[in-house]
Formats: C-alpha cells, sequence, structure tokens
C-alpha cells in the first residue's frame, strides 16, 4: 500500500498537484486523491505537496474526522 501511495503522487500528483478535488468541506486549501482503496489528503505549498492524511475510502471524513485533517 505504502509503495503504491508514494510511487502515485510522485508520477500524478507531484506533476499535476491540481489533479486532486478541491475540499472546502475539510479546508479551503486541502484537496484529495483516491488512492483506491485510500484517499490522500494533501495541500499545495509552493512547489511542494504536503500530505495530511491518507484515510480508507469507507470512512466518512464529516466531522469529527474532518477535524483530524486539520490538526496538523
Amino acid at each position: 500500500m505504502r509503495r503504491r501511495v508514494k510511487s502515485t503522487l510522485e508520477l500524478l500528483v507531484a506533476k499535476n498537484p491540481r489533479i486532486g478535488k478541491p475540499r472546502p468541506d475539510v479546508d479551503a486549501d486541502t484537496r484529495s486523491f483516491p488512492v483506491l482503496p485510500y484517499v490522500v489528503f494533501y495541500q499545495i505549498e509552493g512547489r511542494r505537496i504536503v500530505v495530511l492524511r491518507i484515510v480508507h475510502g469507507h470512512r466518512n471524513i464529516r466531522p469529527p474526522l474532518a477535524s483530524l485533517l486539520t490538526a496538523i
């Protein structure tokens, strides 16, 4: 799992950081991208991608779990 998430982030998200879905329900600057069965939540900081959390896709990220995504 770890290798697949890392390679997906390096091959797709790092080269096209805005490919992820904007997630204003979590935070104005947060985006998400699926790496099945997970969802990677990240933010763009300059030329870097900062991974906030990796959550299983079946999890409900509405509060209170959404607060964990911005707790970093």
